[in-house]
């Protein structure tokens, strides 16, 4: 899996745990919803851009990182509890898959 190169520290397979979210992003800034052992989510945005901060800070169009509509990023570690997001100027979604340790 290419994303293995987005986390460092990950050397081994990952497999998909309690594993799927989706989120609408109408106006209000969002969070992920993390499964207890989830070590990298993969991020999907559909329908309109997004702004994301992974600091635990609110984004918006001034502070935010762009996420274009149709791309794919990972978010690894703690910063799947810190990430949030929030539109850029009509309803958005975004498509999340969960990774784990294999047991």
């Amino acid at each position: 899996m290419a994303a293995l190169t987005d986390c460092p520290g990950i050397e081994h397979p990952l497999h998909p745990i309690a594993g799927f979210q989706q989120l609408t992003i109408i106006g209000d800034v969002v969070g992920l919803t993390v499964p207890q052992d989830a070590v990298m989510a993969l991020v999907n945005v559909q329908d309109a851009d997004v702004y994301w901060r992974d600091d635990g800070t609110d984004p918006n169009h001034d502070t935010g990182m762009l996420a274009k509509q149709d791309t794919t990023f990972a978010v690894c570690g703690g910063a799947m509890g810190t990430i949030k997001f929030i539109w850029d100027d009509i309803t958005a979604a975004i498509n999340v898959s969960y990774y784990g340790n294999p047991k």
